[in-house]
């Protein structure tokens, strides 16, 4: 029966599939609408009773209000992934119009026009899941989605005490562009964003090369102080590597 759901109730709303790198399992990824909304807010449930205590900070729990408005606004969507029927990531998109315009961005400047622009957050990946790159993939796919809707701009806002999640980023080609403060519970933030003409540009002459011809320096991922001053200073950060804690900032 869930392989028979998967096929027939929901092939409209099907963008892509793969199979798990851990076991195999055949994966599918949809855009999810209102009916999906208990799946999504159990599985945001499941992710947050699982977190220990000092992470739960990195999400924040919606309402099934606030999923219900949120595909009231026609052009807004989430991504979600299955196996075999059963809800396992899933990721909030945003794309503002004219009449909506709002970003949820909290510390960073207007890039477009509101009609150029996505965003994605609340990226949730089921623990059970870990080790097959799911976030990896629904920020492939949000790009991928963001391009065949024809806005311009990607745009992401990450705790700054979440290495793996910004690192994600960087790797799919966003760049750090500043920070915030999120006001609802003070956590700290860094605000990711670049053009898809710009990301397209970087998948073609590989990362390296495309930041070769400009100022680069680096600086330890947990110096904020460091960081902050290069960003004022018009530098963005472009790369994290994951053995020396270190991240290149390049203007």
């Amino acid at each position: 029966m869930k392989q028979e759901y998967n096929a027939l109730n929901k092939q409209n709303s099907l963008l892509g599939h793969g199979q798990l790198e851990k076991s195999g399992d055949v994966y599918e990824v949809h855009l999810l609408g209102k009916n999906d909304i208990p799946d999504i807010l159990k599985l945001q449930q499941k992710i947050f009773d699982d977190l220990p205590e000092e992470q739960k900070s990195f999400i924040l729990p919606k309402t099934e209000e606030f999923f219900d408005k949120h595909f009231s606004r026609g052009h807004n969507q989430m991504l979600g992934i299955y196996v075999d029927g059963k809800l396992i990531a899933q990721s909030i998109i945003l794309n503002p119009t004219e009449d909506h315009p709002e970003t949820g961005m909290v510390d960073m400047k207007n890039v477009d026009s509101p009609d150029k622009v996505s965003i994605i957050e609340g990226v949730l990946v089921d623990a059970d899941y870990r080790g097959n790159h799911l976030m990896e993939k629904m920020v492939q796919y949000w790009i991928d989605y963001t391009d065949s809707i024809g806005r311009e701009h990607v745009i992401a806002e990450i705790a700054v005490d979440n290495p793996y999640s910004w690192g994600v980023f960087l790797d799919k080609g966003l760049t750090l562009h500043s920070m915030g403060i999120d006001p609802d519970d003070g956590t700290e933030l860094y605000n990711a964003h670049e053009t898809l003409g710009n990301i397209k540009d970087k998948n073609l002459s590989g990362h390296f090369n495309y930041y070769a011809e400009k100022k680069q320096k680096t600086c330890d991922a947990h110096d904020l102080g460091q960081q902050k001053e290069l960003m004022q200073d018009g530098y963005i950060g472009t790369s994290y590597n994951r053995q020396t804690k270190k991240i290149t900032m390049a203007k």
